[in-house]
């Protein structure tokens, strides 16, 4: 009996663990895509990548994959 109360207490907390890593991996998706949105509106304001690399806080490459999409149009 004292077995399966341990058990059940191990399985609990497994799953309270599972339940914020899910919950820190979509506050990381919803970062991520804030930090997205930023970088094309900055582009579209007419900013350059460097500026908007050192605003955002992120590589130049993802500012480079979002802004070249936008100078084409």
């Amino acid at each position: 009996m004292r077995i399966k109360e341990e058990k059940r207490k191990r399985i609990k907390r497994k799953n309270k663990m599972n339940k914020k890593q899910e919950k820190i991996s979509k506050t990381e998706e919803v970062i991520d895509l804030l930090k997205k949105l930023l970088i094309v509106e900055l582009s579209r304001a007419g900013m350059t990548q460097r500026e908007i690399r050192k605003i955002v806080g992120t590589d130049i490459n993802m500012v480079n994959k979002i802004a070249k999409h936008l100078k084409n149009k």
